[in-house]
């Protein structure tokens, strides 16, 4: 099991596992976040819909988060009027 696993083309990892309502999210985060090192696979968490949960992903390197806390969907040119409004390069962010 484990070569079928190493020898996967590695796209990076989402994680929607994070919620207000589950005891067990840090320890699941955290693990996702170490095996996502260890492989040395990007993590996208999604679903970060406030403050608290935006500041303990914040506290895990490499992470990028995205979700309704940071903004809602929206189309490619309102990113770019968003990100300009933020002074937001369009250089990769990681």
């Amino acid at each position: 099991m484990a070569g079928g696993i190493a020898a996967t083309p590695c796209e990076p990892s989402t994680s929607d596992i994070w919620c207000e309502e589950c005891r067990r999210a840090p320890a699941i985060v955290t693990s996702v976040h170490q095996l996502t090192r260890a492989l040395n696979v990007g993590v996208v968490a999604e679903g970060v819909e406030d403050q608290r949960t935006a500041d303990a992903l914040a506290a895990l390197p490499g992470i990028i988060a995205q979700g309704w806390h940071f903004g809602r969907p929206m189309t490619a040119e309102d990113l770019h009027d968003w990100r300009q409004r933020r002074n937001i390069d369009d250089g990769e962010h990681r």
